[in-house]
């Protein structure tokens, strides 16, 4: 009972074919990847190659709607960014065209499913693979970070904790922080990372406000950068953003490159 009043709150999935808008409407080439889980679940992903870069980014999607939601996002990144890297995102069960229901570690599960298919099938080492969580995307992120430590990490809009979350929601009723089952603690977390951290959020995010942000940034170790958009709401960043979004990712990444050459 409990667990269904968590996922009212915490999951927002639409179906396929809702609002189904996929790459190549924006000129982008991209393959379908359908992988199964231990459990029997099959899972759908795109994979959009990119030839300016030999880096690959793994997206992680925050709890709206589904991966195609985000297709206008990746053509402005493939589009505006000085090296792309190429990017798989994938839906979660029961996004999309993903079987199954989510579930924190079933996110977590499904997550680290894709990043060994960029490890395997797609030949990616680890040092040239980048993971970018949004929103909840992001906890998903941090953990599969923490699991299997990656050239670099991407927070877009990042919050503290479901728990934390809560506090900000439910202002009359504080829930303890016992009674919450899916915790998405990225707050405990974010200090045992081991690899370059950008965290970029929008002044105007009303819905994960920015404070949260930099809480995580104050708790992330070195090296680590902040990137605030004072005019970026929660889903619109990538367009307020103008130059200094852009700035942010296009350092980041050649940062990496650098690095992994040396």
């Amino acid at each position: 009972m409990r667990s269904r009043i968590e996922n009212h709150f915490l999951y927002f999935p639409d179906r396929y074919p809702q609002y189904w808008v996929e790459p190549s409407v924006y000129g982008l080439p991209f393959e379908d990847l359908w992988l199964d889980t231990p459990d029997g679940c099959r899972i759908h992903g795109w994979w959009i190659p990119s030839n300016r870069s030999d880096f690959a980014m793994m997206f992680c999607h925050g709890n709206g709607g589904h991966l195609a939601y985000r297709t206008e996002m990746i053509h402005f990144w493939m589009h505006r960014l000085q090296k792309p890297p190429s990017i798989l995102i994938f839906d979660y069960r029961g996004y999309g065209r993903s079987g199954g229901r989510p579930a924190e570690s079933n996110l977590y599960s499904d997550a680290v499913l894709f990043l060994k298919h960029l490890t395997t099938t797609l030949r990616f080492s680890m040092d040239r693979i980048v993971i970018l969580g949004r929103s909840l995307g992001s906890a998903v992120a941090v953990r599969t970070a923490l699991e299997y430590p990656p050239a670099g990490l991407i927070l877009e809009c990042p919050f503290r904790s479901v728990h934390a979350m809560s506090l900000q929601v439910f202002k009359l009723f504080q829930i303890p922080k016992w009674l919450i089952n899916q915790k998405f603690d990225t707050e405990s977390k974010i200090g045992g990372l081991k690899c370059p951290i950008l965290i970029v959020h929008g002044g105007r995010d009303f819905l994960v406000p920015i404070r949260h942000g930099r809480k995580l940034f104050n708790l992330a170790p070195e090296p680590k950068t902040f990137c605030e958009i004072p005019s970026g709401h929660h889903d619109d960043i990538f367009l307020q953003g103008g130059p200094p979004y852009i700035d942010a990712y296009d350092t980041f990444l050649a940062h990496l490159d650098s690095a992994g050459r040396a």
